[in-house]
C-alpha cells in the first residue's frame, strides 16, 4: 500500500488528536483521588499477585 504524503500527514493528525483527547480524558477521571487510590491498590495488588507467582516458579 502507497501513502501520499498528504493522506499520511492527514492520518497522523487525526490520530494524534484522538490520543490526545483519550490522554485528557483519562487524566480527568483520575482527577478524582477516590479513584486514584483505589486504582493504585489495584496494580499494588496485582504486582503482588504476579510476583508471588514468579516466586513459585
Amino acid at each position: 500500500m502507497v501513502l501520499v504524503p498528504e493522506a499520511a500527514e492527514a492520518n497522523l493528525r487525526a490520530f494524534l488528536a484522538l490520543a490526545f483527547m483519550a490522554i485528557m480524558e483519562v487524566l480527568a477521571t483520575l482527577d478524582n483521588l477516590d479513584m486514584l487510590s483505589s486504582l493504585n491498590w489495584l496494580v499494588l495488588k496485582n504486582y503482588k499477585k504476579a510476583s508471588w507467582h514468579l516466586e513459585m516458579e
